[in-house]
Parts: C-alpha cells; structure tokens; sequence
C-alpha cells in the first residue's frame, strides 16, 4: 500500500527545449516525487437534448469521461510552478500511470 504522506512520481519528458526542461537525448526523462495525490476518478457526464414538439426530449449526443483530481498539501509557490510546468509535457506520468 502507498504511503499518502509521501505523494506520487511525476515523470516527464518532451521535446528539445520545453518549459524550462532540456530533452536533447532521446529517452531522456525526468522524475520527482511531488506531495500531490490523486483522488479516485469520477465519472462526468455532458449530454446535449432536443424538446419535442409533443413533450419530452431526445438526446442528441452523450459524452462521458472520468477525471481525477489532483491534491496538494503543500502551499510553497517553488512547487506549484514545479507541478504547472510538469503537467503541460507532451509526456506524463503519475505513479506509473501514463495520462
């Protein structure tokens, strides 16, 4: 089991000059514990209706998508750019996970 005091491994990677990063290798990756959690993932659902004449509705598109959210314990602004600028990567992985 994961120890939630400790937080998840961010790994990244990219492209040549990204975000502050340099990717000139290929297979260059980088990794940093964060004191970031992962909450469950929630399933969100959008549909779009069409009123009939008569009464009713039909449902003209349904999209579903589970999201998670991201928590942090910690309030220092040197982290938060950390964790900004290591989501926007082409790459990303949390825990093991690729997104």
């Amino acid at each position: 089991m994961k120890d939630k005091a400790i937080g998840e491994i961010f790994e990244v990677a990219d492209y040549g000059d990204a975000f502050g990063f340099e990717y000139y290798e290929n297979g260059l990756t980088q990794r940093l514990r964060l004191p970031v959690y992962i909450d469950p993932p929630k399933q969100q659902t959008e549909e779009e209706r069409v009123v009939k004449f008569m009464g009713g509705y039909r449902r003209t598109t349904t999209k579903m998508e589970y999201v998670s959210k991201l928590v942090t314990t910690a309030g220092h602004l040197p982290m938060h750019v950390t964790l900004a600028s290591f989501l926007k990567h082409e790459h990303l992985r949390i825990g093991g996970k690729a997104l």
